[in-house]
C-alpha cells in the first residue's frame, strides 16, 4: 500500500458532520447578554468625553452589539457624531450602543 493511502486510514473521521459548527453557534447564542442600562451619571460621562473629542484623539470605547460587550481602541473621528455614530479605527459604533468612552492621553 502506498504511504499516502496508509496515512489516510489513520485520519480522524467525523461521523456527525457539522456537529462542531452547530455546537459553537449554540454556545455563542447562550453567551449573549442583555443590553446594560446606563445610569444618568454614566451617560453624562460619555457625553462629556464625546463633546471634547478632537479628530485623531485616541479612544478606548466599550460598546454593546449583537448580545456582546466589545471594546475597541484606536483613533477616533468625531465627524459622524451628528449622524449618530462614532468611528474608532475601522469600527463604526452607534452612539446608543456606547457603554464607556475614554480618551487616551
Amino acid at each position: 500500500m502506498p504511504p499516502q493511502q496508509r496515512a489516510k486510514q489513520f485520519q480522524p473521521f467525523a461521523a456527525l458532520s457539522g456537529l462542531e459548527a452547530s455546537l459553537r453557534r449554540k454556545e455563542r447564542e447562550m453567551e449573549k447578554q442583555e443590553r446594560p442600562v446606563l445610569s444618568e451619571d454614566e451617560a453624562e460621562l460619555i457625553n462629556r468625553e464625546l463633546s471634547a473629542l478632537q479628530k485623531n484623539d485616541r479612544m478606548l470605547v466599550t460598546f454593546f452589539r449583537s448580545g456582546e460587550i466589545r471594546t475597541v481602541c484606536g483613533e477616533a473621528d468625531p465627524a459622524g457624531l451628528s449622524g449618530g455614530y462614532l468611528q474608532v479605527g475601522e469600527e463604526q459604533i452607534l452612539l446608543r450602543d456606547i457603554l464607556r468612552a475614554e480618551r487616551e492621553t
